[in-house]
């Protein structure tokens, strides 16, 4: 890997070598990597980013694939890919980052002046998202739990809410969700400096999966070719629902079995799962919240008062 000086400005994508691996260092920080492709010409520049959280991997591991097989002559612009973007989160499997116990998506644009997450959130939107024409932003939910794949755009109106929405149906998604994303999300700080962005969900339980894999690498080739960046190489995209969420938490602390599948239609009111204590004495039955289907379920069975338990998903349509 190339090493690259590292100042507090945004980055510009014609002082770094074609078609390059290279890495970006935060003081006391593991380097972060990253692979820029350009083909033939800059713009438009697309950035997708991974490894927000550390103890998600559908997202890294497409971007090692995308990095090595994605021929730059094919592009009409250029694609910055970031595949572990919270390296010592990463190191400790987990959600935040081990320094504060902070969560990264929830610190941009960053502080460079402040905690260690924040300079790292910092450093990320200052180098990797500004100056881009559209910003990918890939998630799997955390090891506790999985997720039936969706993808986020802005519910708001605007050009840039707008182009980000299109995107998201473009991109073969079976599920997209419009969302009042919560103040440090990078894909909001992206927006509010007018860069259209989604973020997608793929996967969980901390695992790497072919149909995972499969399904992120499609629809990020989607979201390329819609960007203008690539010709379209996989099928068009089928069309998608448009749906809400529903969250359910646990009340109590104990041991969570659930009762249904992911994907399973409920009625408001049907059992999810009961949660125990650890002398076997059942203390609540989880109830679903409204009418739906299972988006999410938590599969980590040890729980805590407050900890999230699942997500009904509902037709926005409906509502």
């Amino acid at each position: 890997m190339t090493a690259v000086q590292v100042s507090q400005r945004q980055w510009s994508l014609s002082e770094l070598p074609l078609n390059s691996r290279n890495r970006l260092a935060l003081q006391g920080e593991a380097a972060i990597p990253f692979t820029v492709l350009i083909g033939s010409a800059h713009s438009p520049a697309v950035a997708v980013i991974a490894g927000i959280h550390g103890d998600e991997y559908e997202g890294p591991a497409v971007i090692h694939e995308l990095a090595a097989t994605v021929n730059p002559g094919a592009l009409r612009g250029s694609l910055l890919l970031v595949p572990v973007a919270n390296p010592a989160a990463f190191a400790c499997a987990t959600r935040r980052h081990p320094a504060d116990g902070a969560d990264l998506n929830r610190a941009f644009p960053g502080n460079p002046e402040g905690s260690p997450t924040e300079r790292l959130a910092y450093l990320i939107f200052q180098q990797f998202v500004l100056g881009n024409q559209f910003l990918i932003s890939l998630h799997g939910w955390s090891k506790e739990a999985t997720v039936l794949p969706y993808i986020e755009y802005p519910d708001a109106d605007g050009r840039t809410s707008g182009i980000s929405r299109a995107a998201a149906q473009a991109s073969g998604f079976p599920y997209v969700h419009p969302y009042r994303w919560p103040v440090g999300l990078m894909c909001a700080a992206a927006v509010r400096e007018e860069i259209p962005a989604v973020e997608a969900e793929v996967g969980g339980l901390g695992s790497i999966t072919p149909a995972g894999q499969r399904i992120y690498r499609d629809t990020i080739l989607r979201i390329l070719a819609h960007a203008g960046l690539l010709a379209s190489v996989v099928d068009p995209a089928p069309a998608a629902v448009v749906i809400d969420h529903r969250e359910m938490r646990a009340s109590t602390a104990g041991l969570f079995r659930s009762t249904v599948e992911l994907g399973q239609r409920v009625v408001s009111g049907d059992e999810v799962g009961t949660i125990s204590a650890l002398s076997g004495q059942t203390l609540e039955v989880v109830r679903a919240s409204r009418s739906g289907f299972l988006g999410l379920l938590r599969v980590l069975a040890s729980v805590q008062a407050g900890d999230l338990l699942a997500h009904i998903f509902f037709e926005r349509e409906a509502e």
